[in-house]
């Protein structure tokens, strides 16, 4: 999705798009990159202890909440 917007953009407005288009801007986001999967993985542990410490009825409960709570409507 990010591609398909980002490419033709940067074909239109060519001129543009090349100042920002930098061997700094590219570790910054290879940098910020790093960081979101090291976030991503980190609910994993948390994934694995939320599973396995109650009972399944309580586990359900809880999903239910947290999806009501989470929903935008």
């Amino acid at each position: 999705m990010v591609a398909a917007h980002f490419l033709p953009r940067c074909i239109t407005e060519w001129e543009t798009a090349r100042g920002y288009l930098t061997l700094d801007n590219a570790a910054g986001l290879f940098i910020l990159g790093v960081f979101a999967n090291l976030f991503y993985c980190a609910a994993y542990p948390v994934d694995l202890l939320v599973q396995y410490a109650r009972p399944r009825g309580a586990r359900a409960t809880w999903r239910i909440g947290l999806f009501l709570i989470g929903s935008p409507d």
